[in-house]
């Protein structure tokens, strides 16, 4: 896949718009720079908006997942993206992250995208998980794929709220 430079620019522009990049962005990643996700979202969007971008190898997170929850505690991060199998693989593991007393209360919004998304995970996440600040409010599902410069729907601003309820009534519509 061939992406010219303007494209990605004016991708980033687009992703800039619905996706929260003020001075105060912090952000954190694990995903693979290989993946369009990991690179497009994970490095090139804080670099094009001008925040930090925390970066750990994906070989961290494989051998210690609970490693992303600790980073995005320690550097206050406001912005990250995972698959949700990485949201469900840290559902076992929220009583350890709540005993270390991690703070998740910066993350303003957790892409969510890679593979299909179902509304029970997010809920279990959200509830395992707000002991030590996540909201379910944070959840941003995404759509993507690299031929279309990685995101292809987006809600139309991180700032709306509801998302789990409004996949929870689509899941349902769906029979899943």
């Amino acid at each position: 896949m061939v992406l010219t430079h303007e494209r990605l620019l004016r991708h980033l522009a687009c992703m800039s718009r619905v996706l929260p990049s003020h001075e105060a962005s912090v952000a954190v990643s694990w995903l693979p720079l290989h993946h369009d996700m990991g690179l497009i979202g994970g490095l090139l969007f804080p670099f094009y908006n001008g925040f930090v971008a925390n970066m750990m190898s994906p070989l961290d997170f494989r051998a210690r997942p609970l490693v992303w929850l600790e980073a995005m505690s320690r550097f206050k991060a406001t912005i990250c993206a995972a698959p949700p199998s990485a949201y469900a693989m840290l559902l076992r593991l929220a009583p350890k992250a709540i005993a270390a007393g991690y703070d998740l209360s910066a993350w303003e919004c957790a892409m969510i995208g890679a593979e299909p998304i179902a509304a029970p995970l997010l809920r279990r996440f959200a509830d395992a998980f707000a002991p030590v600040g996540f909201r379910a409010e944070a959840f941003f599902p995404v759509y993507g794929l690299a031929e279309a410069t990685v995101a292809v729907s987006f809600r139309a601003s991180w700032r709306r709220r509801g998302c789990c309820g409004s996949i929870a009534r689509r899941s349902s519509a769906m029979g899943r």
